[in-house]
């Protein structure tokens, strides 16, 4: 390849780069003001660690297995209710968190929905003393706007694919098997040859 080729290239690359840079920034940006919006400053702050590396991993690493809705929901649920058991123990200079977070390490490998932000939720809960409705609220409300804001980002690839291709006509049902830009070949039926006497 020649340098005057490679520079194009070189630059779709670095244009791209920034453009998914941005892109996840923006879904972590809103996710967090939904946060801070729907429960005020002071859960939101206690959460923004593990759900702040649940952004990371929804928004810049969307296919990695530990990103999967899957994972993210019941990972959060099982570690959460981890730490609500523990908090029936006595706690023993932290022993009590270290417990709660090994457990749940436990479980979701277990279960086959590891989510490493959501490792961190038994000690949180330890340590705040959380009561047993902080399993639905902030916990699985907060992992719900998570989700909500990633399935939008993930279906703008093929949105803007979609326009792209139509010349921003929208369509009336928007395709949910195939990117628009995607065209099944038709079937060719070859034409039978006549005689010019026939």
């Amino acid at each position: 390849m020649s340098v005057a080729n490679s520079k194009p290239a070189l630059t779709r690359q670095v244009v791209a780069r920034i453009g998914l840079g941005l892109a996840a920034a923006a879904g972590s940006l809103v996710a967090g003001l939904l946060l801070l919006q729907s429960w005020g400053e002071g859960e939101a702050g206690l959460l923004i660690a593990p759900f702040g590396a649940s952004c990371v991993l929804l928004f810049a690493a969307p296919q990695s297995p530990f990103a999967r809705y899957r994972n993210v929901v019941l990972g959060y649920v099982v570690s959460t209710l981890c730490g609500l058991l523990a908090t029936a123990l006595p706690d023993f200079h932290g022993a009590t968190a270290v417990l709660a977070m090994a457990c749940a390490v436990g479980l979701m490998a277990a279960l086959d929905v590891v989510h490493p932000p959501a490792g961190a939720m038994p000690v949180l809960v330890v340590a705040s003393a959380s009561p047993w409705s902080f399993l639905i609220n902030p916990t699985l409300a907060g992992v719900l706007v998570l989700l909500a804001v990633a399935w939008f980002y993930r279906q703008l690839p093929r949105l803007f694919a979609y326009f792209a291709s139509t010349g921003g006509v929208p369509p009336e049902t928007f395709p949910s098997e195939t990117f628009p830009s995607e065209t099944v070949p038709s079937e060719t039926v070859p034409s039978e040859t006549k005689g010019v006497g026939q």
